[in-house]
Formats: C-alpha cells, structure tokens, sequence
C-alpha cells in the first residue's frame, strides 16, 4: 500500500523528468510536467469529496484503491507506449 500511494508523486516528479532529459525534452517542457504533481499535492482538498461517493462493488476503501489501481496501470502503460520527445 505504501508504494501504490507513492508511485503518482514519483513517477511524474522523478522519473518522467529523467525519461524526458534523456530523450532531449527542452528544460523548459520538463519544468511544466512539475505541474503535474499538484493534484497529488493537493490531496487534502479533493479526498473528502472521493470519500462521500462508494464504489458499487468492494465497499469504500477496496473499491477506490481498485479503482485507482486500474487507473494506474492505464496510465503507466499509455506513458510507456509513448515519446516524449515526439509528443510531451
């Protein structure tokens, strides 16, 4: 649990950033992507809203941790299929 909660801060924040230094991303670009790290910063104000909603199957906590899984796992592939130099 501790790693599935840490890895949307560090993927964008660490890794995409070396991905894209690699691959020849101006600097410029790559400081724009820190944006992409706000809502995970921001989580005190958006999880009172996901907690007053329940997911249909697997109660509040399991479903939302699915939910958020699956949405991770989407995520991550569609990164891994992409460019970054091509299309940031």
């Amino acid at each position: 649990m501790g790693f599935a909660s840490g890895l949307p801060r560090a993927l964008p924040v660490s890794t995409l950033q070396a991905w894209m230094a690699v691959e020849g991303v101006d600097l410029k670009t790559i400081g724009i992507f820190s944006v992409v790290a706000l809502p995970y910063t921001l989580k005190f104000l958006w999880s009172p809203l996901m907690d007053r909603f329940i997911p249909p199957m697997f109660g509040r906590r399991r479903g939302w941790i699915l939910i958020t899984q699956a949405l991770l796992v989407a995520g991550i592939a569609a990164i891994a299929f992409s460019s970054p130099a091509q299309a940031p």
